[in-house]
């Protein structure tokens, strides 16, 4: 492999850490196959990331990620669950989307408001 530029990238590994934002100094190249990046041994120093193959796993600061199936298409070795935070977000817009918009009876509202008062 050759490479003959150099970029300041960030990237997460959600995988491991999904709220950690990582910044490294990249080569790059024209094509890497499957790989959308190959992470050499300065980074895994780096990061404190060690590769157990005798139990195929990846472990960083208590965090553990199985080893992937090489065969795997990206979809099933990568997907990533959106979790409670996408939901409660999908569900908020899903609220608005279906709200009924009709015009306010202002005095109803102030008459029936408990913390209004003449001042």
């Amino acid at each position: 492999m050759r490479t003959n530029q150099k970029v300041k990238a960030q990237f997460t590994m959600p995988e491991l850490h999904e709220d950690r934002l990582i910044e490294w100094n990249l080569h790059v190249t024209k094509a890497l196959g499957k790989c959308d990046m190959i992470i050499g041994r300065d980074i895994l120093q780096f990061l404190k990331i060690d590769l157990r193959f005798s139990d195929n796993v990846a472990e960083c600061d208590g965090s553990e990620l199985p080893f992937k199936d090489g065969e795997a298409t990206p979809k099933e070795a990568y997907h990533i669950a959106e979790g409670d935070v996408m939901d409660e977000a999908v569900s908020r817009v899903k609220r608005i989307i279906d709200s009924k918009y009709q015009k306010a009876d202002l005095k109803t509202v102030v008459i029936h408001d408990q913390d209004l008062n003449d001042s």
